[in-house]
């Protein structure tokens, strides 16, 4: 199989809620990234899913 690699710079989005959705998602990207210590994977603990969230689980 013959893999691709798209390169180039993206141009960042000219419309607040747009910039607004691409800075929350860098963010998010950031904290996943995130080296965690022990103490923070030991409190983690597994949640439902809030209802307002639904349509985007499913």
């Amino acid at each position: 199989m013959k893999t691709y690699r798209i390169g180039g710079v993206a141009e960042p989005p000219k419309e607040e809620p747009q910039q607004r959705l691409h800075r929350s998602m860098a963010g998010f990207c950031r904290e996943m990234k995130r080296q965690r210590d022990a103490e923070a994977i030991q409190g983690d603990t597994t949640q439902s899913a809030p209802v307002s969230m639904l349509p985007m689980v499913f």
